[in-house]
């Protein structure tokens, strides 16, 4: 009964605009639907809700580069310590500068979404 519930959903959310995925889900070798970006399994996932299935707004997503940004600076940061090659050390010097000024972007971003 559960499982013809979420086919059920699962045909709405294809009539929304979803995909049907020729791959089974990993976990339980259900179908599985691409919608919003996000892909779902009619078993695993709980589809009933559709409108929780929205995108992350786009100030999460610069965000969360934001912090991955961060932490490789940190990561080219200790390369760069460590290295003997003047060749590497440059190159890595070039990352890190390019890092930075991905950083100063989505700072601005940032700060221009804020109310």
């Amino acid at each position: 009964m559960a499982q013809k519930r979420g086919l059920a959903v699962a045909a709405e959310i294809l009539r929304k605009g979803a995909t049907l995925l020729k791959e089974p889900c990993p976990k339980c070798g259900g179908v599985q639907i691409r919608y919003k970006n996000r892909t779902l399994c009619t078993n695993c996932d709980d589809l009933s809700n559709i409108e929780a299935l929205e995108a992350p707004q786009p100030t999460e997503v610069i965000g969360k580069l934001k912090d991955l940004i961060a932490a490789k600076i940190g990561e080219a940061s200790l390369l760069l310590k460590e290295e003997k090659n003047i060749e590497r050390q440059t190159q890595l010097a070039a990352l890190l500068l390019r890092y930075v000024e991905l950083m100063e972007k989505t700072s601005t971003i940032l700060e221009k979404e804020q109310p």
